[in-house]
């Protein structure tokens, strides 16, 4: 009865508007994105501002380790905010993560760094990156489900496909926001005072986001298990106990959400990292080639989120696994050639970028509706949560590490592909094989 659940509100609820839903729920996700993006976007920059200078070759690593720690505990929030979610509803826990998320955020732009502080340095970093990691454990997962919740079943992957296309806006405004300081101040003040900024701004956005959230009434659907009387007890233990529900998170985790999370990461941030280290391009030239590259392909997830509502999400996830196995090589191979050092051929770099961004958007786009369609409402919030944070989470955010380890060990860029093109391998693989199509029947 999983899509039969997430179907139209009970009679005795009355449906707030649709697109106050989608407004109030993408604000939100936007805003916990950029918070959470700007550390890996200011990877190279944290190594060089938080860790010793005699260590600058294993502090990439350190701080790389940072950036997967964030989504490693991931799964921890799930567990905390999912089954808050299942429990109390998904407006106020992802409101409480909201707020977590942004409060961190803002911290982080205050914090000393190892000049001032010495060890104590990268010792705060490292908590407050664990602080984002278990908010954003809880955002997604309610979100994107607030949204489908609220969505007709025909329209659920057009509806939710707005949530995906904020969360690629939000790392899109933390660039934004990026370069224009960058050409504001300069490149010696912005590594001097600058980088702190874009962290503080967060504290306007978050003010402005609690506003429009605490507008909403909660989840139609959550409502009438609660008048029902169907909340779940233990949201956790019924999602891990009964054994139907354990084959359905283990596909979601590894058939589609970490081919998704793995592809997101390495179009993303692993990029740009390399661009920095291995191309040695600018901080400037490197952020404008990623941001322009996310600008021309953000509208793609409504593309495909309406695409999914006609030919089924299933189809979608495994093809952006296969896409991402297939074509990274070729994408990293072409870009060695675009973005030669002191010449840059920029329509090329910026296509090449695009493209592998372009797989993202095609397994992305669906999850939301696939996940909120797989699994029974009061264990919806648990579940999901848990899948998307195990498998986009933990397997999808530590590609940069790995990358970084296999770069490091064996000198060669490429290596840092290997990872990757094997988890997507295996994601597409798991995806056909385990995942079953969703889509409620017209």
């Amino acid at each position: 009865m999983t899509v039969a659940e997430a179907a139209a509100p009970t009679s005795a609820t009355k449906k707030p508007n649709l697109f106050t839903v989608i407004l109030a729920s993408s604000a939100g996700t936007a805003i916990e994105w950029y918070d959470f993006s700007l550390f890996g976007l200011n990877l190279v920059l944290l190594t060089s501002l938080f860790i010793p200078a005699q260590e600058q070759s294993i502090g990439l690593l350190f701080t790389l380790a940072l950036h997967g720690t964030g989504f490693v505990v991931r799964p921890l929030g799930a567990l905390i905010f999912g089954r808050l979610g299942d429990r109390l509803g998904r407006k106020r826990t992802f409101l409480v993560t909201l707020v977590m998320m942004g409060c961190t955020t803002m911290m982080i732009g205050l914090l000393p760094t190892y000049a001032t502080a010495g060890l104590l340095a990268p010792a705060l970093l490292a908590a407050l990156r664990l602080a984002q990691g278990l908010a954003l454990g809880g955002e997604y997962g309610g979100a994107g489900l607030y949204v489908a919740e609220h969505s007709p079943p025909h329209r659920r992957g057009y509806y939710t496909s707005f949530m995906q296309a904020t969360a690629a806006s939000g790392l899109l405004f933390a660039l934004a926001t990026m370069l224009t300081l960058q050409l504001l101040l300069g490149p010696e003040d912005y590594r001097a005072w600058g980088w702190r900024v874009p962290f503080l701004l967060s504290g306007v956005l978050l003010a402005v986001s609690v506003y429009i959230r605490l507008r909403l009434s909660e989840s139609p659907v959550f409502e009438g298990l609660r008048d029902r009387g169907e909340i779940a007890k233990s949201p956790i233990r019924d999602s891990f106990m009964d054994p139907e529900n354990r084959r359905r998170m283990f596909g979601a985790i590894f058939g589609a959400c970490a081919g998704q999370g793995v592809t997101f990461h390495t179009a993303q941030f692993l990029v740009l990292t390399l661009l920095l280290t291995w191309k040695k391009l600018s901080f400037l030239e490197a952020t404008l080639a990623v941001a322009a590259a996310q600008l021309l392909t953000t509208p793609c997830y409504i593309f495909f989120g309406h695409l999914s509502d006609r030919i089924g999400r299933k189809k979608l996830m495994v093809w952006g696994a296969v896409g991402g196995c297939v074509t990274f090589l070729p994408i990293f191979i072409g870009i060695d050639w675009a973005a030669e050092h002191g010449n840059v051929h920029w329509v090329a770099l910026i296509a090449l970028l695009s493209l592998g961004m372009l797989w993202t958007t095609v397994s992305y786009a669906p999850t939301a509706a696939y996940l909120t369609e797989l699994f029974p409402a009061r264990i919806r919030y648990t579940s999901i949560s848990v899948s998307l944070n195990v498998g986009a989470g933990v397997f999808g955010g530590m590609s940069p590490l790995i990358a970084g380890v296999l770069v490091e060990r064996t000198g060669q860029p490429l290596m840092a592909l290997a990872y990757p093109i094997g988890m997507c391998a295996v994601s597409a693989l798991l995806g056909q094989l385990l995942l079953r199509e969703t889509l409620p029947p017209h």
